[in-house]
């Protein structure tokens, strides 16, 4: 029994040095998006002042792929030191109850370290497309079944099934083109290639200020302060309500202590004034809480998106 108190002693006392010492070398936050998507956006605003932050080097790498399983699955084997971190969103939550095969559990094998960021969808247009509105676009939709598309920046990520739940609530049938990334997918949007593109704000705002496209709604129950004149869906679709968030994880297995340097960094990063103006100038919300926090908020999506996948009846090919 001595012998393993000490064992204890010795490990909590290792955590301790090791959370003292964090970091001694760059950290790198993986994102499994292309560059230019609202969470590659995001990240990168984030990690540069996150590393002013830590006294290190903060480097973003793209993964793309997946839905973002390929950069998660990277992360979740890597080593547990903090070193690591996976920038995601709610795709993330919804993977486990899309995908039949997967080969890594991001409940099991992920810890949430910090929130970042909230804000909705924003369901855009080209400025040529026909439909001002959500009540007519869902006539348009209804008047040509299987005819429009969406785009989105890859199979089972949040965009993805915010177009999938728009379909099952509005009961029309526009088809998914997935895309490599959302810089991508709004590309093609903007050229009317896609009919329409739930994108993430930070990716949408400065398209729609350019005139480049139209927003049709926000994804959230009420209007965002972001675009004040855009009704919420839920206003013609009630209970229509799918907020994205984005994230920073760790392998599981990363101590509590480094996890939770991170996160002290990451509020202190959201909190400067310089930061929240311009999460706000790209539509976003800075949010930071403790590692805590973020896993309450990750759990309970993929429960709730295990109901809303279900009962939309989404099937990943």
């Amino acid at each position: 029994m001595k012998n393993r108190i000490a064992a204890l002693l010795l490990w909590a006392c290792a955590l301790s040095a090791q959370a003292q010492t964090f970091p001694d070398q760059p950290i790198r936050i993986v994102v499994g998006f292309a560059p230019g998507s609202s969470l590659d956006t995001v990240t990168r605003v984030v990690a540069t002042r996150l590393g002013d932050e830590l006294g290190k080097p903060v480097v973003v790498e793209n993964k793309p792929g997946a839905g973002g399983n390929i950069a998660a699955e990277f992360v979740a084997r890597s080593t547990p030191n903090g070193y690591t971190l996976l920038a995601c969103n709610t795709g993330l939550a919804i993977a486990p109850a899309i995908y039949r095969d997967m080969t890594f559990d991001p409940v099991r094998d992920l810890r949430a370290v910090s929130q970042m960021t909230s804000m909705p969808h924003v369901l855009v247009t080209a400025t040529s497309f026909p439909a001002n509105n959500i009540a007519e676009l869902i006539a348009l939709a209804k008047s040509r079944p299987g005819k429009l598309n969406m785009g989105s920046a890859g199979v089972g990520n949040a965009d993805h099934l915010a177009g999938e739940l728009f379909n099952s609530m509005a009961k029309v049938d526009i088809v998914h083109v997935p895309y490599k990334g959302g810089a991508q997918a709004m590309a093609d949007t903007i050229t009317g290639t896609v009919a329409i593109y739930f994108s993430g704000l930070p990716g949408a705002i400065p398209m729609i200020q350019a005139g480049k496209v139209k927003a049709l709604g926000v994804g959230m129950a009420q209007r965002s302060w972001a675009l004040p004149d855009v009704p919420a869906i839920a206003e013609t679709l009630p209970g229509f309500d799918v907020n994205l968030w984005y994230g920073l994880m760790a392998p599981s297995g990363t101590s509590d202590a480094v996890a939770d340097r991170i996160a002290q960094a990451v509020r202190q990063v959201m909190r400067r004034p310089d930061m929240v103006e311009t999460m706000r100038k790209i539509g976003a919300d800075p949010v930071a809480g403790s590692p805590a926090d973020f896993q309450k908020l990750f759990d309970g999506e993929v429960v709730r998106w295990k109901a809303l996948v279900k009962e939309a009846n989404v099937q990943i090919d």
